[in-house]
Order: structure tokens, then sequence, then C-alpha cells
């Protein structure tokens, strides 16, 4: 029987669990670096699409925005990752040049696994996105906006605080 969507994320290989009609048996299956994944800690387990997204439509001064919530992921890539798929189609379903987007990445290290990330949602956001200003550039970090930047050929408002890049976002130009 076909598992049902959940998993608990271990090192070197995912447990799926399989609810059958009466008992949930667990076997391990081998570990897929492309098989989508939720976000798990060793005590948590989400079922397929019941993700907490924390990527959200917000408002400010009367436009509407959308508050891409990468933030506080820490060393995780796989959660940063689950919020990436579960978000980036929300954007897309925009009409082209129509959103508003603010990137929130404080509390989320860019690494050199998390990098490739960022630039796959920056470059396919890309037509849908009027403006974006990201959250939580400081330090070396800019040079790697920087680069996201040149690969995806976006222009990015880069801000310490949330509400100077609220701000900035609903100018107009």
């Amino acid at each position: 029987m076909a598992g049902d969507g959940c998993f608990v994320n271990h090192v070197d290989r995912v447990t799926e669990l399989d609810a059958g009609s009466s008992a949930i048996t667990a076997r391990n299956i081998a570990f897929d670096p492309f098989r989508p994944r939720p976000r798990t800690t060793c005590s948590t387990v989400y079922t397929a699409g019941s993700l907490p997204v924390k990527s959200k439509w917000i408002e400010h001064k009367g436009k509407k925005i959308f508050y891409l919530d990468f933030s506080g992921f820490g060393y995780d890539v796989s959660a940063l990752e689950a919020e990436m798929k579960e978000a980036n189609p929300i954007v897309c379903a925009q009409p082209e040049n129509s959103t508003l987007v603010i990137t929130d990445v404080r509390g989320t290290v860019a690494s050199k696994e998390a990098m490739p990330l960022y630039k796959a949602v920056a470059a396919k956001t890309k037509p849908y996105a009027r403006k974006s200003a990201v959250v939580g550039i400081t330090g070396y970090r800019k040079v790697l906006l920087q680069a996201v930047a040149i690969f995806s050929g976006r222009s990015f408002g880069s801000f310490t605080d949330l509400d100077e890049a609220k701000d900035w976002v609903v100018e107009e130009d």
C-alpha cells in the first residue's frame, strides 16, 4: 500500500509512515534529495499538503504585499525549501509585473546549499514581481544578494527592518 505522505526525516534515510486500515507501519525508503520533503524535526511529522506556511499576504498603507517569510530557519535548508515550494506558486499565480514582494531572511543562514534555492526563487518569481525588498541583509549577505540579483536579473531593496521595507515597497516609483 502506498504511504499517506507522512515523513520523518533522518540524516541518511527517510521513514515513510503507512497508515493502513487500522495500524500505522513504518518502512525505510531510499533517501532521494529531489523528493519533496516537508519540514520536520525528529519529534514532528507533517502530512503532505498540510505544511504550516509562514508566507502570506499582508497589507500596508492600503496596498497588498506578498510576504515571503523565509526567516528563522537557521541552517535547516529542507525547511527553507519546503516553505519556498509552498509559497512560490502563490506569487506565480499573480498577473505579470503586479506583485509587491517582501522576502524576510532574518535568522536563516545563506549557506552554499541555500543559495541555489534563493537564486531559483528569484528567477522564477521575476515575471510576477513589480517591486521586491529583502529584509535581513547585513554584512557578507549583501554580496550574496547582489549575486542573486545578477543571476535572476532582478533588483531588490535591502533592509534590516521590516517596517522600512514595507514603506519602501509601497512607494510609487
